[in-house]
């Protein structure tokens, strides 16, 4: 197993563990209007995700999501939050993942 001191080894950096899922995702950046994205991932400190265009470590983002019911194990819910960018990282497909800190979060029935 490689040490934190390893050239080339991941280092966690999450501070919970987040639960893989696929869902659409709405994501907003500044003055840009909602893009679309596909959630990778969430937490309750954390969200990753692929878009096609990467958004700039330490900007702020606004997203929501519709989760539904079988994923959410009661009704349907709409979760919307803000976050910070963490940071983008281009991937061989050539779309972008980029994770962010949930700074908020409310779920809507």
């Amino acid at each position: 197993m490689p040490s934190a001191t390893t050239p080339g080894a991941h280092q966690e950096r999450r501070e919970r563990k987040r639960i893989p899922v696929r869902l659409l995702l709405a994501v907003s950046c500044g003055l840009e209007g909602a893009r679309q994205a596909v959630l990778r991932d969430a937490s309750e400190t954390g969200i990753s995700f692929f878009c096609d265009a990467a958004i700039p470590a330490g900007s702020p983002i606004e997203f929501s999501v519709q989760v539904p019911p079988d994923v959410a194990e009661i009704e349907k819910i709409l979760v919307r939050g803000k976050g910070t960018v963490v940071r983008s990282e281009e991937q061989p497909s050539g779309r972008v993942l980029v994770a962010a800190i949930t700074e908020k979060y409310e779920l809507e029935e």
